[in-house]
């Protein structure tokens, strides 16, 4: 359904819990394989020994005026459902969610929602 409803999706398919991954290897990892020009059998290894304190959003360089950030963590917060899974009020429990975590970041800044209905939606202007 994916496909359908996003007609601008160039894959259109969409794990919608995590397990899915696993599940249906057979059927994702083919697209995603060829989607990103993987080739043989490489498997992406993290490194998740990042050193505590070496990449801090205090860091941008306060001289820049317009510093725009996207941040996507949908797919990797335990206890919620990957986004196709997510109706529209989870959606918004989910982002005022993120808003918070956000906001203890400590930079200046607004948030704006893609989710019609939520508080900071953006407009089309």
């Amino acid at each position: 359904m994916g496909g359908l409803s996003n007609s601008d999706s160039s894959v259109g398919a969409y794990a919608t819990r995590p397990e899915d991954y696993d599940a249906f290897s057979f059927y994702l990892e083919p697209l995603i394989r060829e989607y990103h020009g993987i080739q043989g059998d490489t498997k992406q290894q993290h490194d998740w020994n990042i050193p505590v304190g070496k990449y801090l959003l205090t860091s941008i360089d306060p001289n820049l005026k317009s510093v725009s950030m996207r941040a996507r963590v949908a797919r990797n917060v335990k206890g919620w459902n990957l986004p196709p899974s997510m109706d529209k009020d989870e959606r918004i429990r989910f982002e005022n969610t993120m808003e918070k975590a956000f906001d203890s970041f400590g930079i200046p800044g607004r948030y704006y929602s893609l989710t019609p209905g939520h508080k900071c939606f953006i407009s089309d202007e």
